[in-house]
């Protein structure tokens, strides 16, 4: 058994790209937008995680043998705890340690932590953002900046995600979910001023959705792998971001930052994403973790990295199989390292 907590990965930055792009708002023609759009390429990638038998987190590298179990998909486990301290370390920057404290404990119904977690700072932050428990001043989770971000998922899917991630994690939140393109839309203070910013842009357009179906954005992914011009695709992007921020900074009542959102956009639309020219064509794609049990149950396969939101995946007897992160991560799956 083991479970999946984190990502590691080192990238690098291999193209950037000035565009120009010509938008219309509704059926009126609206302004033209800059758009950078910046490609990374992924150096190194392994996955952070519990492994039965074995003491605190193990490093799981590209190259690892897995055999899995005939339903290797079993219950969410509890986060467990992750720690942060935060002292000055001199003109005006701070030092930052971060640890992670691990659970093997399955939540009770309806909860994400075990009760012995449930109050810890990690989990006070995390039912923060979901929405269920009160900003904790104190809490230093609280005190991290915080990106405010959109992601796009290709030609024919009109809905974009709006979300959140500490500064900490940056970029790799992109390797976490299946990411066809990826916009940060503004530096935030705090969690609490991104998640009322996310919050408002979810409710106040239709365009935007605090958490598309995993189906569809998969379904992005496919289609960028069919050889979709990104460069185009960033143009879409940008325009569809002012239309649905537009709409959100018409209604009265949000957040003040929201104008600034706006703003921004206007003056230049940062686009990002990595690069999957390594993967070959075609590539199998699990939607659902009903699918992904069934091509992984009883087989082994070869851990080969991460690819845009994915496990890729070598399965004997299958072939190369992308299985989206987030059916693995904080769950526990009948897998043994060989």
């Amino acid at each position: 058994m083991l479970v999946v907590r984190a990502i590691e990965a080192s990238f690098k930055l291999s193209s950037m790209t000035r565009l120009s792009t010509s938008c219309r708002l509704g059926l009126i023609p609206g302004p033209k937008l800059n758009v950078l759009l910046s490609e990374y390429v992924i150096t190194r990638s392994a996955l952070k995680a519990q492994v039965e038998g074995l003491e605190g987190i193990t490093t799981v590298q590209a190259g690892t043998r897995l055999r899995f179990s005939r339903n290797p998909f079993g219950p969410r486990v509890c986060p467990g705890s992750v720690h942060l301290e935060m002292a000055p370390s001199g003109e005006g920057l701070k030092y930052l340690r971060l640890w992670r404290e691990a659970c093997w404990s399955i939540p009770p119904k309806n909860a994400v932590f075990c009760p012995k977690h449930f109050n810890s700072r990690y989990g006070r932050y995390i039912r923060f953002v979901f929405g269920s428990t009160p900003p904790d001043p104190l809490n230093p989770f609280f005190r991290l900046p915080t990106l405010l971000y959109s992601i796009y998922y290709g030609p024919g899917y009109a809905t974009l995600k709006v979300g959140t991630t500490l500064i900490l994690k940056g970029l790799r939140r992109f390797l976490e979910q299946p990411t066809y393109l990826a916009a940060l839309l503004r530096l935030c203070r705090n969690v609490e001023e991104a998640r009322a910013l996310e919050t408002w842009l979810s409710r106040s357009s239709r365009r935007f959705s605090q958490a598309p179906s995993m189906r569809s954005r998969v379904a992005g992914i496919a289609a960028r792998l069919c050889g979709e011009d990104l460069a185009t695709e960033a143009g879409r992007f940008a325009c569809a971001l002012l239309n649905a921020v537009s709409e959100a900074a018409a209604r009265r009542g949000g957040p003040a930052e929201v104008a600034e959102v706006l703003a921004g956009i206007r003056r230049c639309v940062r686009v990002i994403t990595f690069s999957l020219e390594a993967l070959p064509r075609p590539v199998r794609m699990c939607g659902s973790i009903k699918d992904a049990g069934e091509l992984l149950g009883g087989r082994e396969a070869v851990f080969l990295g991460i690819a845009s939101g994915f496990l890729d995946l070598d399965v004997e007897g299958v072939g190369r199989v992308l299985v989206p992160y987030e059916f693995f991560r904080d769950r526990l799956v009948g897998a043994e390292l060989l």
